[in-house]
């Protein structure tokens, strides 16, 4: 039988969270990271330059990561991302999701995601990323204050996040986007993850199969 195939960025955030599905229920696929300037290939099977896209066994294509997660939970007809989503992470999310990206986005380049393995890679990924949050090295400059407002803003989280409740009685969408903010800032160096928040995100990397970044921080 012909596996589902997923491609992806590695250093995407929507790829990882398309991927967790997969580690979570422990469910086979072949994988392909595309290069980051690489517009044809997607463009040819869903008509635009996006991923995570997952061709199905059928040969048909699918975008867009939630739909992604909910079409991999139900094939097996034993769905587990049957949780209540939790406002209150939700909303922690969305405070500081423009704060992760300005430490994330510039250090992509740094840490040897294959995505971005080529020059052409690269200069792509800088020069749409540089329109949106500014010149990557001021910002690894001036690093100091983000990490800084970012560990604060992880103890905030800390009282969030219901022990082992999380991932082991129940998965809703809110894991998905949880896991994939806290991985991207397992790449930055300084970052401090209080200890229920390193628990569960240790927890989630083990069980989606998904590694953390923090050997080659920066």
């Amino acid at each position: 039988m012909k596996l589902m195939k997923l491609y992806i960025y590695d250093h995407c955030p929507f790829c990882i969270k398309a991927m967790m599905i997969f580690g979570l229920k422990q469910q086979a696929y072949d994988m392909e990271v595309l290069l980051n300037d690489d517009i044809e290939t997607p463009t040819a099977m869903i008509g635009k330059k996006m991923v995570p896209i997952l061709e199905k066994d059928d040969g048909n294509y699918m975008a867009e990561s939630l739909d992604i997660i909910h079409y991999v939970d139900q094939l097996d007809q034993r769905p587990i991302v049957t949780g209540v989503i939790n406002q209150p992470v939700t909303q922690w999310l969305e405070k500081h999701q423009g704060a992760m990206q300005l430490l994330t986005i510039p250090r992509a380049v740094q840490l040897a995601f294959s995505a971005l393995s080529t020059k052409g890679a690269r200069a792509f990924y800088i020069r749409a990323k540089t329109e949106w949050v500014g010149d990557f090295q001021a910002l690894i400059d001036s690093s100091e204050g983000y990490i800084s407002d970012m560990n604060a803003a992880l103890k905030e989280l800390e009282p969030m996040i219901d022990g082992d409740q999380w991932l082991a009685k129940h998965v809703s969408e809110t894991d998905f986007h949880l896991f994939a903010a806290l991985r991207g800032l397992s790449g930055v160096k300084g970052i401090h993850y209080p200890d229920a928040v390193a628990a569960y995100l240790n927890r989630a990397s083990q069980q989606s199969h998904i590694p953390l970044l923090l050997s080659r921080a920066i």
